[in-house]
């Protein structure tokens, strides 16, 4: 007397002794490495450690991420491939002609549907200044990991 409980288990039902299979998970380990992989956030940071550690907190959850060092680098991303992002995470205080404000205004044009938010270290004086729209698609700096994901996963929903 042989019984196999899994993957296969005899059927009792039949005559026959066939063999059916166990079922199957609903998804299978690639089937959610690619949900979770099928976000692309566009980072934009000046800061090379805040943007490593951003970019690594958001790998570590799964998404993809497209790093660039200034607005600039950003705007040629936009306006090479916008529809591939998911979202866009920018400091908003960075050198160069399209700093933060400039190129939110630069995304909002070419890519309306694109979530934008907003880390930094100054948020009351932006929030003061109007410079920032939406107070909720902020996050300060310092943050912890935990915080830049649920940041990011609250750009998505």
């Amino acid at each position: 007397d042989i019984s196999v409980s899994h993957p296969a288990t005899l059927s009792s039902d039949s005559k026959t002794d066939e063999v059916e299979q166990a079922p199957k998970p609903n998804k299978t380990l690639d089937q959610v490495a690619a949900n979770a992989s099928r976000h692309v956030i566009l980072l934009v940071d000046d800061n090379d450690d805040v943007r490593f550690i951003s970019k690594t907190y958001l790998q570590s959850a799964g998404f993809s991420v497209v790093e660039c060092r200034d607005g600039q680098d950003a705007v040629h991303m936009l306006n090479a491939d916008a529809q591939r992002f998911s979202a866009m995470i920018t400091d908003m205080i960075m050198p160069g002609e399209n700093g933060g404000k400039a190129l939110i205004e630069h995304a909002s044009q070419i890519a309306p549907w694109l979530p934008i938010g907003v880390v930094s270290g100054y948020l009351d004086e932006l929030i003061e200044m109007n410079a920032v729209v939406k107070p909720n698609l902020l996050l300060s700096k310092p943050f912890s990991k935990q915080q830049m994901v649920d940041f990011a996963k609250g750009l998505m929903s």
